[in-house]
């Protein structure tokens, strides 16, 4: 049992539907598999320590939300690489999602009070919008002048590739990089150069001997950083997903479905079940949205409603809805639980993960169709505010979804802040932080140099 004691390390006292007191009376009772994973590493922990026993290390580090070092520590376990490779390929999705919001805003912006960056800059508009997914890659292409980066303005614009464009610019030298880190199917090449950006900002000016230092002329040339990071990260890792599993693509997750899975499968995921994740890989049209329709849930009166409208009020009765069935079930679990079990239940605290895991689904959810303040509340309902940083309360894709939600509702500094708080374990995303804060400035000054 040392990885149920292990993965049973508490953090403090548990807040939640998991932090509850065992019933004096037994309700009706609950079978193994009637939460899925929530439920059956509850009342069979035997179970739950056969599966972690196998990798201690790798499932370690999926509890607490780091998985570049879960995927390390799978070392052996193809099917644990899997699971942790999928965890970073949705992270790195919402990045590339929020980086998006904030080029567009910062560029448009800078288009209508005061004008565009010197020069080629509106290569990197044309880049984010092309790697985001954005609609807008062509109508700033158009408007990347005569020049090296007139090529690669010409593929986005065309919906090919940037990365096998060939330009002698600072950006064809990024996209290099992207290549090759594509082609090995292995980030480190991109993670080494993630804190710097393409364009640099113009230098000081040359000091003159023997007077004080002349100012500089008025100019407005920022640095431009990679808005295509995050996408090149996620494609790798949904890459190293499908090797792993012998698919294609994002859909070879369906290995977490199949029988030999098991509870490796499902555990700490936003798919309660296996039946849970095949039902979302018919209707899912992005690996970050499996597990937001569960049918499993509309056991409880939640998931089964479309978003009809962007209404914080129906995004907050659908989370007190599933608040009462989650505590409903944690009572009954405890009550039913062995003494392993209460314990994982307290320390593990599966409820909590799950809900989690489950609100951030119906989060992108909601931004996917276009509602925003229903995101919001739904984040704001998943984030434990009592531990804030990221860890075993609070996974890194609650803040890269809280940054592009902030982004889209035009606030800034709040977007500024989950970037902030994300930033201490992945500091990958300095070019995300840096955008954002040009954006904030941008959006505070009142008019921006004409370039």
């Amino acid at each position: 049992m040392i990885a149920l004691l292990l993965l049973a390390c508490g953090d403090g006292e548990p807040t939640g539907p998991g932090g509850v007191a065992r019933q004096a009376a037994r309700e009706e009772r609950a079978d193994r598999d009637d939460l899925g994973w929530v439920s059956a590493i509850v009342l069979d922990p035997p179970a739950y320590a056969a599966v972690v026993e196998r990798a201690p290390d790798g499932w370690d580090a999926m509890r607490v939300h780091a998985y570049a070092r879960a995927e390390g520590a799978f070392a052996d376990d193809a099917l644990g690489r899997a699971r942790a490779a999928f965890a970073l390929a949705v992270l790195y999705d919402d990045l590339s999602r929020a980086m998006g919001v904030a080029v567009e805003r910062l560029f448009t912006r800078w288009d209508t009070h005061g004008g565009l960056p010197a020069g080629d800059a509106p290569v990197a508009a044309a880049l984010a919008a092309w790697c985001s997914g954005g609609e807008s890659a062509g109508s700033w292409a158009a408007r990347v002048p005569e020049g090296p980066s007139k090529a690669m303005a010409a593929a986005v614009a065309l919906d090919r590739p940037p990365f096998t464009v060939a330009t002698p610019d600072a950006y064809g030298r990024r996209m290099r990089v992207h290549q090759q880190a594509r082609g090995a199917v292995d980030p480190a090449p991109l993670l080494a150069v993630a804190d710097q950006p393409i364009v640099t900002g113009p230098p000081p000016p040359p000091p003159r001997p023997g007077r004080a230092p002349k100012p500089a002329p008025p100019a407005f040339d920022p640095e431009q950083w990679d808005a295509c990071l995050y996408r090149s990260l996620s494609d790798i890792w949904t890459e190293r997903l499908a090797r792993a599993t012998g698919g294609t693509g994002w859909r070879s997750a369906s290995a977490f479905a199949s029988p030999k899975a098991g509870l490796s499968g499902t555990l700490f995921a936003a798919w309660p079940t296996a039946e849970d994740l095949r039902a979302g890989l018919q209707t899912a049209e992005r690996p970050g949205l499996l597990g937001a329709r569960s049918p499993l849930l509309r056991q409880l009166g939640v998931g089964a409603a479309a978003f009809s409208s962007d209404d914080p009020k129906a995004a907050n009765d659908e989370v007190h809805t599933l608040d009462a069935g989650l505590d409903a079930w944690s009572k009954k679990l405890l009550d039913q639980a062995s003494e392993d079990g209460a314990a994982v239940l307290r320390d593990v605290d599966p409820i909590h993960r799950f809900r989690q895991e489950w609100l951030l689904t119906r989060a992108r959810l909601a931004l996917e169709v276009g509602h925003p303040h229903r995101a919001l509340a739904l984040l704001e309902a998943a984030r434990d505010s009592a531990t804030p940083d990221i860890g075993p309360r609070n996974g890194p894709a609650l803040y890269a979804l809280l940054a592009q939600t902030h982004l889209r509702l035009g606030e800034v500094q709040q977007a500024s802040d989950a970037v902030a708080t994300l930033s201490v374990a992945h500091p990958e995303i300095r070019g995300l932080a840096e955008t954002i804060a040009d954006l904030l400035v941008a959006e505070t000054a009142p008019e921006q140099r004409k370039p």
